[in-house]
Formats: structure tokens, C-alpha cells, sequence
């Protein structure tokens, strides 16, 4: 399971950082300064890659120098915004779940072009989080199961059943870094858990599933019962 959520949101990241990257090398500031070719460009993302919510350029001063998408944003300046930064050290940045200025949870991607001489821009997209509690949801998990999305700091970035809600600290511990998806046993304040967890490479995100040992038995158990009853029945007609 970790490893499966693991791949679909690497993807899933990966494939809109590309999008961006591709825009902002395609175009140049003027062209994305204009609000008609902007908003072509956001109508072809939204059309080919889905849970974008708004797109916009910055300059290097943090000024919003152009916006598409439902908010009166034009003109906001980031400068002090520490997504900003991140992406002036980085060139390329995903941020973690937050409410900002628009006072409803989600997450940026931001990808940087310099101009020379120390002048550059910045295309920022704003991705709905529900995108990533889909991811979550299409695995089909038990009830009594319970998988989610932390940052490093232990904040929810989704729901959880059992764990806590949107945007706050997790019951459960942040888990050792590892390149591949792994598997412990855990403990909350009344159950024994088996948790697995992936971090998300490139993204401050890791994946977690927490299921109770008698749930990963289960099907075990029903197998065992099946052959006991058909041994049974064997032997009663032999």
C-alpha cells in the first residue's frame, strides 16, 4: 500500500512540476504578463492535468505582476513569503499544505526562469488538496484503517480517521527517513498498530497507513477457515 501511494503521488507531483517547468521555459515574462496568455496557459493545464486552482506570475521584487483563478490576488506581493525564497534558493519548489491568503487549505508549486543579472521570475500554481486526499481514498482501505499525509514536522496534510484533523499535529511520530517505503510497529494511546510509510521524494510530504494486526490477519484467518472446513468435509465424505 505505502509503496503504491508512494509512486501515484511522486507522479502526480513530478507531472505538474513539469508542466510548470515546460510554461515558464516556453514563454517569456512578457508573453506570461499578458492576463490573455496566462489564462490560456492555466486553461490548458486545468484541461490536461486537473486540480489547479489558480496560476500566477511574480517578479523578483514579489509583486504579482499577473493572475488567473477566483481570488482577487493581483498585486499581492510574496516577498516575505518563505515559499518565495524557497524558490529563489531552489529554482523549483513544492511547498506544504497551508491556508494563506486565501484562507482555505492548500499547497504551491513554484518554478523559477532567471533573466540575467540577477533579475528573475517566478510561475506559481495553487493545487487543491482534495487531489490529494483522492489519491488516498482510491485505495480502498478497510474501515478500521487509516491512511494519510504528514510533513516533517508531523502535520496532517489530509485527514486521517483516527489520527487528527487537516492541519494539525498527527498522534503518531514522524518516521526515520528512508528512501524506500517501510514497515513498523507502532503504538497510539489505546491500540497496537502496524504502520507503513513513504516519503515523497521532492515534496515536503510522507505517506502513511496505520491498520491494526487483526486486519492484516484477517483474510489469513478466513483462508485457514476455508481449508479447515473443507479438510473437514473431505474426510467426512471419504
Amino acid at each position: 500500500v505505502a509503496l503504491s501511494a508512494k509512486k501515484s503521488l511522486e507522479f502526480f507531483i513530478a507531472e505538474r512540476k513539469s508542466a510548470l517547468t515546460f510554461i515558464i521555459h516556453e514563454r517569456s515574462f512578457e508573453e506570461l504578463a499578458d492576463p490573455e496568455m496566462l489564462d490560456r496557459s492555466f486553461a490548458s493545464l486545468k484541461k490536461s492535468f486537473g486540480a489547479f486552482v489558480d496560476l500566477g506570475l511574480i517578479d523578483s521584487s514579489g509583486d504579482q505582476r499577473s493572475y488567473v483563478g477566483p481570488y482577487e490576488l493581483a498585486g499581492t506581493n510574496y516577498q516575505e513569503d518563505d515559499w518565495f525564497h524557497e524558490v529563489r534558493l531552489r529554482g523549483i519548489y513544492v511547498s506544504d499544505v497551508f491556508l494563506g491568503h486565501r484562507k482555505f487549505p492548500h499547497f504551491v508549486i513554484a518554478v523559477m526562469r532567471e533573466r540575467g543579472q540577477g533579475d528573475f521570475y517566478v510561475l506559481r500554481a495553487t493545487v487543491d488538496t482534495e487531489a490529494l486526499a483522492q489519491h488516498i481514498r482510491a485505495l480502498n482501505l478497510r474501515p478500521s484503517s487509516d491512511a494519510f499525509v504528514i510533513n516533517g514536522e508531523g502535520i496532517l496534510q489530509t485527514s486521517s480517521r483516527f489520527h487528527g484533523d487537516l492541519l494539525t499535529r498527527s498522534s503518531l511520530d514522524v518516521p526515520v527517513y528512508s528512501k524506500e517505503p517501510r514497515v513498523v510497529e507502532g503504538y497510539d494511546d489505546e491500540h497496537g498498530l502496524v504502520v507503513g510509510y513513504a516519503y515523497i521524494e521532492q515534496s515536503p510530504f510522507i505517506f502513511m497507513v496505520a491498520k491494526q494486526p487483526k486486519d492484516l490477519m484477517r483474510n489469513w484467518f478466513a483462508l485457514r477457515i476455508e481449508l479447515i472446513w473443507i479438510l473437514a468435509i473431505s474426510a467426512g465424505v471419504i
